[in-house]
């Protein structure tokens, strides 16, 4: 016969576990909210290119006339453009560090003579 209150202090066990995995997500989503904006700025950085298509594409849209003489080149320009632009990589941030590290070392290396 299968005790009710082990199955039930497990159950406790189980529910209180729960909880507190719970509060554990909830507080890290605290900690790294201030980091979630500049950790997408530099993983998708903001493009003057990608700005300049959107506001090219709103004056082409537009029902005057000679919007399509401004609107085609900036909308033009800022697609082509924005393909150029790519966000940084994790790759990118070790090569800059590699050349820092290289720079201090010659930097020390020159002070000992």
């Amino acid at each position: 016969m299968i005790d009710m209150s082990t199955d039930a202090k497990k159950l406790k066990d189980y529910g209180k576990s729960l909880k507190d995995t719970k509060e554990m997500y909830e507080e890290s989503s605290r900690l790294g909210s201030p980091l979630k904006k500049p950790l997408r700025q530099v993983t998708n950085p903001s493009s003057p290119w990608k700005t300049m298509s959107t506001v090219g594409a709103t004056i082409l849209l537009s029902p005057e006339p000679f919007t399509d003489i401004v609107g085609i080149p900036l909308f033009v320009i800022g697609a082509g453009m924005s393909k150029y632009r790519s966000p940084a990589k994790l790759s990118d941030v070790y090569k800059h560090h590699q050349m820092i590290a290289k720079t201090l070392n010659e930097l020390k290396e020159g002070l000992r003579i």
